[in-house]
């Protein structure tokens, strides 16, 4: 069958009205209303859409995801130099009010059986909901080509761990107030976190032993209210750098109805921000670990952070002085391949807990006691593999061309086990 092509933009699965409406038919407007579309199949990679006018039979359009073009084929009237009104309207009507469609949902290079048409990873339910396509649970996300990646520079190996001078621990000042301070971590399952993971002063009062909470008073989000002259040295410092920190915190949104150089300046900004927060964070933890009183709280938003803080939500956590190294192991699994990132401290080996923290990671066997990440390049790595699980699974169909190099990258910056 001859197909057309529509290019994605740059870097995305996304495809544009902008684009499209560079190729509408002449005869576009007397039809595009009155048509009636449905996903009928998705097999051998091949997404199916009826298109019905009224009067007329449903004809068939035939949709195949590239990672930098759409191919569009159709049972009438299309071909490499022509797309026909049937699957122009199929794509117009896929479009949504944002001015794009993302076909990342129909993006499974090579995961389908050629002769059968079907697929061992994935579970595709089709009924009058609509379509919905998922990995099965008994796999890792897959790297797919034209998925970004983070390459590292600085070999890791050679590094020496991270000594953190170490703080004779604090008592609270007194039995009737003490001053605490809250890890405010992106809750895992925010789609656009709002903001990057701050530290956040609050007042509580702790039990006569003082070694937990009794009750909870209120956050302190201005400094003047920090009462500095009460606390040790060491919490005025720390306070000092909570409040540089809160200025640093959000993060931009990028828009689908800005230009590309405007997003890419968002995203550099967001990023600067970022790296500003993770030196304030390294000057932070050396006087945080002495600290008698540290909490986690996941949140969608800095703006609930505020007044008295709930028990319910409020976990005691522990920042470590240990710092960890991070290690990679590959494994065969027929078809495929599945890279694990892993994480070593004082010799013994640790999966990461599947909450990513940004600037730390924990173990998934004790996910409260942190460990700060000893270099940038480990923060950007570390929130590249989160978004895999932490083990990022590659069909050996892409390995050699897509994916090979980059093993060979990360083996020459980290340890494999």
């Amino acid at each position: 069958m001859k197909t057309f092509k529509l290019p994605f933009e740059e870097g995305s699965l996304k495809l544009t009205v902008k684009t499209l409406k560079k190729y509408a038919p002449l005869n576009l407007e007397n039809y595009k209303l009155l048509a009636k579309t449905r996903k009928i199949s998705f097999d051998n990679e091949i997404l199916t859409i009826g298109v019905a006018f009224p009067n007329e039979d449903e004809e068939k359009v035939y949709l195949n995801i590239q990672f930098d073009h759409l191919q569009i084929g159709c049972s009438v009237d299309t071909d490499e130099t022509y797309l026909g009104l049937y699957a122009y309207t199929a794509l117009e009507k896929m479009i949504s009010y944002n001015q794009y469609y993302n076909f990342e949902e129909f993006y499974w290079p090579g995961f389908f059986e050629p002769k059968s048409g079907k697929s061992i990873y994935l579970n595709i339910l089709n009924d009058r909901l609509g379509m919905d396509i998922e990995l099965k649970s008994e796999y890792s996300p897959f790297y797919k080509p034209g998925h970004k990646l983070f390459y590292p520079k600085i070999s890791i190996k050679e590094l020496s761990e991270i000594s953190i001078e170490l703080i004779e621990p604090l008592l609270p000042c007194n039995d009737l107030l003490a001053l605490g301070y809250c890890f405010v971590n992106p809750s895992p399952d925010s789609i656009r976190p709002e903001n990057w993971p701050i530290l956040i002063p609050y007042l509580m009062i702790p039990q006569v032993k003082g070694k937990s909470v009794r009750k909870f008073i209120s956050f302190i989000s201005i400094y003047a209210d920090m009462l500095i002259d009460e606390y040790p040295d060491i919490q005025a410092k720390l306070n000092s750098l909570c409040c540089r920190m809160k200025s640093l915190a959000p993060i931009a949104i990028e828009s689908d109805f800005q230009t590309a150089d405007n997003n890419d300046r968002i995203r550099q900004s967001n990023i600067k921000n970022r790296d500003q927060l993770y030196f304030l964070w390294k000057q932070a933890v050396p006087k945080l670990i002495p600290q008698p009183f540290i909490h986690y709280l996941n949140t969608y938003s800095l703006k609930y952070v505020k007044g008295k803080p709930s028990k319910k939500y409020m976990q005691a956590c522990k920042i470590s002085a240990a710092s960890p190294k991070l290690y990679f192991s590959i494994q065969e699994k027929g078809d495929f391949y599945e890279l694990k990132l892993l994480f070593k401290v004082k010799n013994q080996v640790f999966s990461p807990d599947l909450n990513h923290k940004v600037f730390f990671i924990s173990s998934i066997i004790d996910p409260l006691n942190l460990y700060f990440l000893s270099t940038l390049q480990d923060v950007d790595i570390v929130a590249q593999f989160a978004k895999y699980e932490f083990c990022m699974s590659i069909l050996k169909c892409h390995y050699h061309s897509h994916f090979k190099r980059y093993k060979e990258k990360l083996e020459a910056c980290y340890e494999f086990i």
